[in-house]
């Protein structure tokens, strides 16, 4: 019975390690910044974990699913793919989506292991000369 008992002890303990490794504090407060265009960067540094995860979200009604999925998708391969496979992309969807989508009404998550001021260099490269619409439904 006391061998059962030493065996429990130790299984929680290990659990409790565990549990207060995964909790150490890595993730920093988000820090949110928005660009002369109006598009709103949210980044959260996270030193915990190795990558780096981000997503685009429009939130004006004039953009269809389709065009958000084709935003996410580059906004992923921005923070994956070669810089020369990324520059050439962002292009594309800048000069598609340049009178669709409200800057102002869309917003960049960034997550993971980089910091603000990277993440703010990378946004502005990307998306720092992008117009955009900014017709909105007031001004109609």
């Amino acid at each position: 019975m006391r061998t059962i008992k030493n065996l429990f002890l130790i299984v929680i303990s290990l659990f409790a390690a565990q549990f207060a490794h995964a909790q150490t504090g890595s993730m920093k407060d988000p820090v949110s910044f928005k660009l002369k265009n109006g598009l709103t960067i949210i980044v959260a540094q996270n030193t915990g974990i190795s990558k780096v995860y981000a997503n685009f979200k429009s939130e004006d009604d004039a953009v269809k699913e389709a065009e958000q999925e084709g935003l996410q998708n580059l906004v992923t391969d921005l923070f994956s793919a070669s810089e020369k496979e990324t520059n050439g992309k962002i292009n594309e969807v800048k000069a598609y989506n340049s009178n669709q989508i409200d800057l102002s009404k869309a917003y960049l998550t960034i997550a993971g292991n980089i910091t603000p001021s990277a993440a703010k260099a990378i946004a502005q490269k990307a998306f720092g000369d992008w117009k955009g619409n900014t017709t909105t439904e007031s001004s109609k």
